[in-house]
């Protein structure tokens, strides 16, 4: 099974340490030891972003925004890739938890002006406009 796929699945089923562990390779190399091989081709950037949601279903924003930030650093990769704006709404979040507001509120206003004619079913529109229900709750 590729490795971006088993980390999709161990995210998706609530296992986030599963898919942090998926994405060390063989021969118990260690997590930083990994990251080069984060943004090969093959990999269109979804490693960074699968890590990210990983420490974001774990509560820990800080490292998840640094994952995310990682896949929006390197979107020259893959430009088209879904995986930056995808990136991009969950760096809010992950800001958004860390308690920094100021960029969350940024990254929030980009999205929504990218967005601003996608379809309203869009699932990642609608996942944005709930993160903003929860930030002006938050105020």
């Amino acid at each position: 099974m590729p490795l971006a796929l088993s980390t999709v699945i161990a995210t998706v089923i609530g296992a986030p340490w599963a898919a942090v562990i998926v994405l060390v390779p063989p021969l118990r190399a260690s997590l930083e030891e990994a990251r080069p091989f984060d943004f090969c081709e093959l990999m269109g950037l979804a490693p960074a972003y699968y890590r990210g949601l990983a420490f974001l279903q774990d509560n820990r924003p800080q490292q998840a925004t640094k994952e995310f930030q990682r896949v929006v650093d390197h979107r020259a990769i893959a430009p088209t890739s879904l995986y930056v704006v995808l990136s991009q709404l969950e760096l809010g979040r992950a800001f958004q938890l860390a308690g920094d507001r100021e960029n969350a509120k940024r990254l929030f206003h980009n999205l929504t002006d990218i967005w601003k004619d996608a379809d309203p079913d869009f699932p990642p529109l609608k996942q944005l406009r709930d993160y903003e229900r929860r930030f002006a709750v938050q105020r």
